[in-house]
């Protein structure tokens, strides 16, 4: 049985199996050999166990040196849309920044200021004129 390497057959042979009163034979020997046989089998199967074991550890590495990877291709293809977001915004801005968008904003900027600057000249003389009681800036 442990030349043949089996392994079920090893752990079936090597299983508890219910004992009575032991009655003392002339076999003893026979039994000393049984047992280290049965210890060279339980020690098979420890690296046995632990070579399953070492597998089960490499498979877990690769699986998870895989999702890595495939989270750096992720990352990757986060950057290639990222580079693909800003040409369009940069095209967006392109066309904001086109001469005719710029004159029209700062014309409208400087008639904006025109507008705040009579205001600061128009509030003073709209609160010396009262009507029904109200300042000028408090109607406005």
């Amino acid at each position: 049985m442990e030349a043949r390497g089996v392994v079920s057959e090893m752990r079936e042979h090597l299983a508890p199996k219910p004992t009575g009163p032991k009655k003392i034979r002339s076999t003893d020997q026979i039994e000393k050999e049984i047992r280290a046989s049965d210890k060279r089998m339980r020690d098979k199967l420890k690296d046995f166990d632990k070579a399953v074991d070492k597998m089960r550890e490499e498979r877990i590495y690769e699986a998870t040196k895989k999702q890595a990877i495939a989270a750096a291709q992720a990352d990757v293809e986060t950057k290639v849309s990222r580079f693909l977001r800003q040409w369009g915004n940069n095209r967006v801005y392109a066309m904001i920044w086109q001469t005719s968008s710029v004159l029209a904003s700062a014309l409208g900027g400087i008639a904006s200021s025109f507008k705040q600057f009579t205001k600061i000249g128009a509030e003073p003389i709209a609160d010396m004129m009262v009507t029904k009681g109200y300042s000028g800036s408090q109607i406005s």
